[in-house]
C-alpha cells in the first residue's frame, strides 16, 4: 500500500485539500477549479463537497461561489488560470496539462496561467496525476475565447491569403511549409503550441506577392512531440495549420 508522508496530510493551501483514498485506491475525486483574471477579475477555488466541487471568482473583494460547470468563457487577450483542488502535496505528484488530450509542453505544475489568450486556448482541459501508486485524471472543462472584438480576419482564403497544409504532417525531423499572399506585405510565421504559447518564429519579413517557401527544424530540445500550429499572420489577417510532432 502505498503511504503519504504523515506530516503532509493535513496540509492545505488555496488550491489544494486532502480528499481520503476509498479501499479501491483508484476513486481520488480531482476536480479543476477555475479562475481568470480580466479587468480586474481574479478567480481562485474553496475546498468543496466530494460529490460536487465548488468554484469562486473574486469579483471586488467579495468572492461569488458558482454551481459546480464544465465551460467557462475567457474574453481573448485576458487571462486563464487553472488550478487543482483534492491533492494532499504536490510533491507527491508528477502533473501534466492537457488540452484536447494533447500534453501542454512546459505545463507540469499545480496552477496552469495563460495569459493574453489567443483563440487557440479554446479546448478542453484536464490535468493528470501521477504518484507511486496510481494515475488519475481530473474532470475535464471546456474554455470558450470570445474572439468578438479580435478584428482578425482568419478565412483561409480571404482575399487571396493561402497556408498550406504542412508537409509532411507529422514531422519528425523538418516540416515545409508554404503559403501564398495577394500583393507585397510583411509576413509573420510562427510556431504555437496547443494553448497559443509560442515556441519559435520560422519567418518576419516583408515577402512580395506570389507563393512563397519556408522550413522549419523540430530537432530543438524545446519542441516535443505534441500538437503545434503554424500561424500566418499579416496585417488584419491570420490563420494556421495543424503540425504533429512526433520525435
Amino acid at each position: 500500500m502505498c503511504m503519504e508522508d504523515a506530516r503532509d496530510r493535513g496540509q492545505k493551501s488555496l488550491y489544494f485539500t486532502s480528499v481520503q483514498e476509498d479501499s479501491l485506491m483508484q476513486r481520488l475525486l480531482l476536480a479543476i477549479t477555475v479562475a481568470f483574471a480580466v479587468a480586474g477579475a481574479t478567480a481562485t477555488a474553496v475546498a468543496a463537497g466530494a460529490d460536487a466541487p465548488r468554484l469562486v471568482r473574486w469579483s471586488g473583494a467579495e468572492p461569488s461561489v458558482l454551481e459546480p460547470s464544465s465551460r467557462i468563457m475567457v474574453r481573448q487577450g485576458g487571462q486563464l488560470r487553472l488550478g487543482i483542488e483534492n491533492v494532499v502535496s504536490a510533491k507527491y505528484h508528477e502533473i501534466t496539462w492537457y488540452k484536447n488530450d494533447q500534453p501542454i509542453p512546459g505545463a507540469t505544475g499545480a496552477v496552469l496561467v495563460l495569459d493574453a489568450v489567443e483563440d487557440f486556448a479554446s479546448g478542453t482541459y484536464t490535468a493528470s496525476l501521477r504518484t507511486p501508486c496510481a494515475e488519475r485524471r481530473t474532470a475535464a472543462v471546456t474554455v470558450a475565447v470570445d474572439e468578438a472584438s479580435a478584428g482578425i480576419t482568419s478565412t483561409p482564403l480571404a482575399a487571396g491569403y493561402r497556408l498550406e497544409a504542412i508537409q509532411p504532417n507529422p514531422v519528425a525531423d523538418k516540416a515545409t511549409i508554404r503559403f501564398s499572399v495577394p500583393a507585397p506585405c510583411k509576413v509573420t510565421l510562427r510556431v504555437v503550441d496547443v494553448v497559443g504559447n509560442a515556441v519559435a518564429t520560422i519567418l518576419s519579413a516583408d515577402v512580395p506577392a506570389g507563393t512563397h517557401s519556408s522550413e522549419f527544424i523540430v530537432s530543438n530540445p524545446d519542441i516535443v512531440s505534441t500538437l503545434y500550429y503554424v500561424v500566418l499572420s499579416t496585417q488584419g489577417f491570420r490563420t494556421s495549420q495543424p503540425m504533429m510532432v512526433v520525435k
